[in-house]
């Protein structure tokens, strides 16, 4: 091979790996932008209640959706006061997944005890709240959104899960 092709397929070479090499730096991942995420989050939401919807009427419940997006049908009611934001509260509860697998109880944990509006529990757990009196049992039916979000609980419930949680208001404080 004469010299100049040489040189010639070396600079090809050369070129060909500059080439390569810069096309993996330019490629960047970019994030969606914030429209794009409210988009796709809105759309989550709905499809959510719409599933939410769609379970209820299978299983005759006459459920309330509340404007958050929690779905909640009171079964017993009781003839107490209404919780405060403020108050402390205490449930006696069940929650189990849409199939009915129990994931959680106070059976076995316990009672759910926190403050109104205050306390880092499920968003959810603050919305029932405000709106039944002590003693009052409620059926409540929580989205992703008003439970444990995107990520689930890292323990028994999976990412963007819908929970049925079954719930007595036993005590205001």
């Amino acid at each position: 091979m004469n010299p100049n092709m040489r040189i010639l397929l070396f600079t090809l070479l050369i070129f060909l790996l500059i080439s390569c090499r810069n096309r993996q730096e330019n490629q960047v991942v970019r994030s969606p932008d914030p429209e794009t995420l409210i988009q796709i989050n809105q759309y989550l939401v709905k499809e959510d209640a719409e599933r939410i919807r769609a379970f209820g009427e299978r299983q005759n419940w006459n459920l309330t959706q509340t404007d958050d997006g929690l779905w909640y049908q009171v079964i017993d009611k009781g003839e107490s006061k209404r919780p405060q934001s403020g108050d402390t509260v205490s449930y006696n509860y069940s929650i189990s997944f849409l199939d009915g697998r129990k994931v959680y109880s106070s059976d076995s944990m316990g009672l759910k005890t926190f403050i109104v509006d205050q306390s880092q529990v499920e968003s959810g757990w603050h919305t029932i709240s405000t709106l039944i009196n002590e003693g009052d049992s409620v059926r409540m039916v929580l989205p992703p959104h008003l439970a444990f979000g995107l990520a689930g609980d890292g323990d028994k419930v999976p990412p963007r899960t819908i929970l049925i949680y079954q719930l007595k208001l036993v005590k205001i404080q």
